[in-house]
């Protein structure tokens, strides 16, 4: 089985295959692979012969493809008087469902009978509201990337993908970069060395308390977990075997 997951930039893809190197490797010794695949910006999601039709490639290609779609939320200003007009992630979804099955129907020919099966191999979804939230569930991490101790609580909201378009996590940790380290922020350097420090996704997608930091994110992956049957949580780390 493969999984193809289509983003928007290289920073995108660099920072989850760092973040889930486990899960790939994991993954892979179930004969299953994981594929971050670069767009090259958000329209592109949303243009029929780009996305949608890669995107139907893959599903009709093989019956055990799948497919994700990780674009930022962020921003979503620029589609308001557009087909592609979506409010949250919810509309954002959908434009890229109806998208995806017309590229079926009309680029590949898949018989109306035959949509459901292949969309049941598709997973729109989004980065809430970029990248960046992952490095904010990852606080300690960044700390460590900073060189300066953090204040979750001073910063940012919590749960993390519950900042806003207004102040989305990139801001966030483009004005640390600035205030704690006097240099730009550097997506492609930057946030895959702060991912890679991570040795267990729960430290990313829960507080202590439990709470969920990235449900939309997280969201994601039990999705690939549940096609795969390959969860990305069962695996302990040398720090909780307490080596």
């Amino acid at each position: 089985m493969r999984v193809f997951v289509y983003v928007e930039g290289q920073a995108d893809r660099l920072a989850l295959e760092a973040l889930l190197q486990r899960y790939r490797e994991k993954l892979r010794e179930h004969g299953h692979g994981l594929r971050f695949v670069v767009l090259g910006s958000k329209d592109i999601f949303f243009r029929a012969a780009k996305f949608p039709a890669k995107a139907a490639a893959n599903l009709v290609e093989r019956q055990d493809n799948h497919v994700v779609a990780l674009p930022d939320l962020y921003p979503n200003q620029p589609y308001a008087s557009t087909a592609n007009a979506h409010a949250d992630l919810e509309q954002l979804s959908a434009r890229l469902g109806s998208l995806v099955k017309e590229a079926l129907r009309d680029v590949f020919g898949v018989r109306r009978r035959d949509v459901p099966e292949a969309m049941s191999r598709f997973y729109p979804s989004a980065l809430k509201y970029d990248l960046e939230m992952l490095l904010l569930g990852a606080w300690e991490r960044l700390a460590e990337q900073l060189g300066q101790p953090l204040n979750p609580a001073a910063h940012w909201r919590r749960p993390v993908e519950d900042q806003d378009q207004d102040r989305p996590p990139k801001r966030i940790v483009e004005e640390l970069f600035l205030a704690r380290t006097h240099r730009a922020y550097r997506d492609t350097t930057h946030a895959p060395a702060v991912l890679r420090r991570v040795e267990n996704l729960h430290e990313v997608l829960r507080l202590d308390t439990g709470q969920q930091q990235c449900p939309v994110f997280e969201g994601m992956l039990d999705w690939i977990a549940r096609q795969t049957g390959v969860s990305p949580h069962d695996h302990t780390t040398s720090r909780e075997r307490g080596e």
